[in-house]
């Protein structure tokens, strides 16, 4: 195995450097490579009303990283099952759906013609009014004609997973996070203490324990686009069950077909690409699956070099107005795939 204590020095120093810069209050780190797992962890998981110093077992809402560990994950299985085919349309299984165009495809890669958001969820404090504008939600563009990375989509995802499986919770605990010993990855986690908080938000005040993004919360927790809280060994373990073909300690999870779908580039957009669920990103020469969290996380499988790293933060603790986590992730990537 090769000594990777130069690597390691560097992450950790650039991660400490994010927590003096002020681009999170902390954060923890998981990275995957030469079949094995090293940990970090920085700073505080709180600096309101009071400081918290973090620990690796701290517990982050993911938010969009839910996109991927959650749903497409799911759907991916639901097909490997016969359930459903991602060339389904979507009005098959959503009544409310006002066209026979968009397909489970469409929504996977962000391309259905459906828009990022529906308005005014930021003042909403009851789902019907979310629900409603779900309901009346039109294409704003042609399908396949572009990619406009959209939540709305995503919701509609959760909805169909939930219709075919009654639980998009139980589902994903029963196929994936129980049997592959994932203990801290659910929505609504309950363990407080553990839990970094997020943002002070309006009507909510400081808001810990449940989910950060607006919809979720509406959606009482539960939802397509974001939701799940996770720690980084729990991620680890999921990266680790992708980069070995979708199977983990003698056990398939997802088949060698799912495993192709998610690197397979469907859709351009910005010199990247959109796959079923993730980014493929051309990083060092060589192709990637990536995906962000709104809340300041990330997660990058990277086949090629046989890798994984896992970012987890509360970047949005107390404001969502700190943006920094962009130009740091970029950092962060240069450092590693500089230093491999």
């Amino acid at each position: 195995m090769k000594n990777r204590s130069i690597l390691l020095e560097k992450i950790d120093k650039c991660i400490t450097s994010g927590v003096q810069e002020g681009v999170f209050p902390g954060a923890n780190y998981c990275l995957v490579i030469d079949d094995a797992e090293y940990y970090g962890s920085f700073g505080n998981k709180a600096t309101h009303p009071v400081i918290e110093p973090n620990k690796l077992d701290t517990v982050y809402d993911i938010a969009s990283l839910t996109k991927v560990v959650g749903t497409t994950t799911a759907i991916l299985k639901l097909v490997e099952e016969g359930q459903l085919k991602l060339e389904d349309k979507v009005s098959q299984y959503l009544p409310f759906i006002d066209n026979d165009i968009v397909t489970i495809r469409h929504l996977m890669t962000h391309s259905s013609g459906y828009p990022a958001l529906t308005p005014g969820t930021e003042e909403m404090t009851s789902v019907e009014p979310l629900l409603n504008d779900l309901r009346a939600c039109t294409l704003e563009y042609e399908p396949d004609s572009k990619v406009v990375y959209s939540d709305v989509g995503f919701m509609y995802l959760g909805f169909i997973i939930e219709k075919i499986t009654g639980s998009l919770p139980r589902y994903l605990k029963e196929h994936f996070f129980k049997p592959l010993n994932m203990q801290d990855t659910c929505f609504n986690h309950k363990d407080l203490v553990r839990i970094a908080p997020t943002e002070i938000f309006g009507f909510r005040g400081l808001i810990r324990g449940s989910v950060h993004d607006e919809k979720g919360f509406l959606l009482d927790g539960v939802a397509g686009h974001a939701g799940i809280y996770s720690t980084v060994k729990d991620l680890g373990i999921f990266a680790k069950m992708i980069l070995n073909q979708g199977e983990f300690n003698g056990r398939r999870y997802l088949s060698e077909a799912s495993i192709e779908c998610i690197q397979k580039k469907m859709i351009p957009i910005d010199g990247d690409f959109r796959s079923i669920g993730w980014i493929v990103r051309n990083v060092s020469d060589h192709e990637v699956i990536y995906h962000t969290g709104y809340t300041g996380t990330s997660l990058l499988i990277d086949f090629e070099k046989k890798l994984a790293f896992i970012l987890l933060s509360n970047r949005v603790h107390p404001t969502r107005t700190n943006i920094q986590i962009i130009g740091f992730r970029k950092r962060l990537e240069a450092i590693l795939y500089e230093n491999l």
